[in-house]
């Protein structure tokens, strides 16, 4: 089978029942100060910084083992690629040569070329006689390394330089200094921020007042717009706006293009607080401003007397806390370390509440993510299977669309085989199938099959949040598949043709459709099986079978469009594709198979186009079909879910590769109940089971704890006419 590569005349598409399991998974906590070869670091490694789509993570470590010939004896800084899960030192000279100094502190831009960081080394670039603390740039495309703690024309700086971060492009970088010689005139005698221009080689000075007037005390912690044209910074200075008389530590934004400075730790409506305030971060526009403050009178009812984290949002002039619990109930610890996601909706924080979820017991600081939408807090500190770290977690970064939180912990329990009793990083991929809005949470989508309307039910566990109605249309267009073929944590829908075999993609950004693309026409004689991540890369792959020849054919999807495609061979007939899911944590979708003669299971273990191995781990009376598959323990592994079709009972293998770890088993439903998704509705990181009863319309959802149900609940009723897909 080959893809077409032409236009095809939009048209409008209609939802269709997806007949087979489709490849399910959710939340994932995964270690990434790992080497190339995933073997964990032997020393501690800190502050996580994750570019735009959360592929690369950077970090530094005293570890020596991570890349080959490491040995310097410092802290140095490393990139892990999640997608190909290679790790590269950073912190590094031109020529690769090793840095002679300690490296901290790193920031990466938004596609992971450009890494900036501090080091003591004097090695890193040629004329570095200062004897200072200097910012470099290396740009991971062409080994580059640049120092750009300088003055404009490259001047060197004559004192130390701290805490640099990137515009999106990686162009301006923004840091502060205690040296006096990187602009005229900076008389102040006092830490203040700077940002240099990559592109022009000139360095400003933005801890300054509206007119230019330079900050009367210490000014740090910049940080930088996606465009680089705002910049955030906390001072001291009390002459950087009129009215300045609260005595604390204020957080500030200056525009470079209007040079005007203003105060965003503020109250709604402007009012000055009675507390400092630090650690400012910007949404991508600049609107939205996180941020930890002491004080008690930027929002009603701040009573705990502890530092919480606060949205001050510049459009609206309004100020809102976010370290919260679901519904508003105040933090009963202290919460730091604020970083925000790309459009605001998403801020990670650290705290030591224990009331911001429920189960929190470990009594140590972890990781959380609010979300600013839906009013929910969740941890992120946990296992793939939502179980809470025994130490403590701090420091998170997130990624632009809020799916991927990485943080630093102590915690040796948060992925199988973390031995080595040192601080590592982690990253939490929040990423759940069917979750079309980037909640963490699966959401339900139907379609009318009388008259083509569909529908979707956001859901927030067994309940309903909203709903949405996109509209009906022409019966010839039939769902293939659901799944995320753009990377953008939002679940898409696949369609096809049914008459012509064209197949298309709706784009999904919650409830509307971003765009629709049609990556090609295939023709009828081939079928659209599964979905899945085949190769690893963050976005669903589909996968085709030929009715006739029974040829497996694999499309590599970049967004609506077919990256690569290669067939994978014939298979007998008696052979059924029943499913997809990473049944050996590498995190790539691997495809479970059933001899519809025999019951058998087989499974492939993939990697990207091709086929890595194949086992056979166990067979299964033809009595029970394949329901679907997911991580059942939240263990990091997709396991296979069995209905007896004569009983209604349902069983569950748990997986572990190519074996049968162990099996589990429930009294199920009565035949008019359907399995009609498995999915993690409620982002705990195990995949719950949702009937639908045939008869009646009745949705019923199971919130599973592995084999065992948790509770259960009935978000609806519907018409029988209307089918999940």
């Amino acid at each position: 089978m080959k893809h077409i590569n032409q236009m095809v005349t939009t048209g409008t598409i209609v939802l269709m029942l997806v007949l087979l399991a489709p490849m399910t998974y959710g939340a994932e906590t995964a270690r990434v100060s790992v080497s190339t070869g995933n073997l964990q670091g032997n020393n501690n490694s800190f502050l996580p910084d994750l570019n735009e789509n959360g592929r690369f993570v950077t970090y530094y470590s005293l570890s020596t083992n991570l890349v080959p010939g490491d040995t310097n004896g410092v802290r140095d800084i490393f990139v892990y690629d999640r997608q190909t899960q290679q790790t590269t030192r950073v912190s590094v000279a031109t020529n690769g040569g090793q840095a002679n100094g300690e490296s901290l502190e790193p920031a990466i831009s938004a596609n992971g070329r450009y890494v900036a960081f501090r080091s003591a080394a004097t090695n890193l670039v040629p004329g570095d006689t200062n004897g200072t603390i200097d910012v470099f740039v290396h740009d991971r495309q062409t080994g580059i390394t640049s120092r750009v703690s300088v003055a404009t024309g490259g001047g060197q700086s004559n004192n130390n330089s701290f805490s640099p971060v990137l515009s999106a492009d990686g162009r301006f970088v923004a840091f502060h200094s205690f040296a006096n010689n990187l602009v005229p005139g900076d008389t102040n005698g006092v830490l203040d921020v700077f940002v240099h221009d990559r592109q022009t080689g000139t360095t400003t000075r933005v801890s300054v007042a509206t007119g230019a007037i330079q900050g009367n005390n210490t000014s740090r912690a910049g940080f930088l717009s996606a465009n680089g044209g705002l910049v955030a910074f906390e001072s001291d200075a009390t002459n950087l706006v009129p009215g300045d008389t609260n005595g604390v530590r204020d957080l500030f934004i200056h525009d470079r293009q209007t040079r005007v400075t203003a105060r965003v730790s503020v109250a709604t409506g402007g009012g000055q607080v009675n507390g400092e305030s630090v650690d400012a971060e910007l949404s991508a526009d600049g609107r939205y401003v996180t941020f930890q403050s002491d004080a008690t009178n930027l929002v009603a009812g701040d009573t705990n007397g502890v530092g919480d984290v606060f949205v001050h949002d510049r459009q609206t002039n309004t100020t809102t806390r976010v370290s919260v619990a679901s519904g508003g109930l105040q933090g009963g610890g202290e919460s730091s370390e604020g970083t925000i996601s790309g459009d605001g909706r998403f801020v990670a924080f650290l705290s030591f509440a224990t009331n911001l979820v429920p189960g929190d017991t470990n009594g140590e600081g972890d990781v959380f993510v609010h979300d600013r939408q839906t009013n929910t807090t969740t941890r992120m500190s946990v296992t793939t299977g939502g179980v809470q770290g025994n130490d403590f977690s701090c420091n998170p970064a997130i990624s632009q669309d809020g799916r991927i939180v990485g943080f630093f912990s102590d915690s040796t329990n948060l992925v199988p085989g973390d031995t080595n009793a040192i601080r590592d990083i982690f990253i939490h991929n929040r990423t759940v199938n069917f979750d079309l809005d980037g909640d963490g949470k699966a959401d339900i989508v139907w379609r009318n099959i009388n008259n083509g309307s569909t529908a979707i039910w956001f859901m927030n566990g067994t309940a309903i949040a909203f709903p949405s109605f996109p509209g009906g249309v022409p019966p010839a267009w039939e769902i293939t598949g659901i799944g995320d073929v753009n990377a953008d944590g939002k679940a898409d829908v696949v369609w096809r043709n049914s008459t012509s075999g064209t197949v298309a993609v709706w784009l999904m950004n919650g409830n509307t459709i971003a765009s629709v693309g049609f990556p090609g026409t295939v023709p009828t004689g081939w079928v659209l099986e599964q979905l899945g991540d085949v190769d690893g890369n963050g976005t669903a792959d589909l996968v085709w079978r030929n009715i006739n020849s029974k040829v497996v054919v694999v499309w590599l999807m970049n967004g609506a469009t077919i990256a690569q495609s290669k067939s994978l061979g014939g298979v007998p007939g008696e052979w059924k594709i029943v499913g997809m899911g990473d049944v050996n944590a590498d995190r790539k979708a691997d495809i479970i198979w059933r001899n519809s003669n025999s019951g058998a299971v087989a499974v492939w273990l993939m990697n990207g186009l091709s086929v890595l191995s194949i086992g056979v781990p166990g067979s299964a009376s033809l009595v029970f079909e394949v329901a679907g598959v997911g991580d059942v323990d939240g263990n990091g592994t997709a396991d296979v879910i069995w209905r007896n079709t004569g009983t209604g009972g349902v069983a569950f293998w748990l997986m572990n590769g190519l074996t049968l770890g162990s099996t589990g088993a429930l009294a199920g439903k009565a035949l008019e109940w359907d399995i009609a998704q498995v999915s993690d509705r409620d982002g705990s990181g195990k995949v719950d089971l949702t009937w639908f009863n045939t008869d009646t319309g009745e949705v019923e959802v199971w919130l599973m704890n592995g084999v065992t149900v948790g509770s259960t609940g009935s978000p609806g009723t519907t018409s029988p006419s209307w089918e999940i897909q």
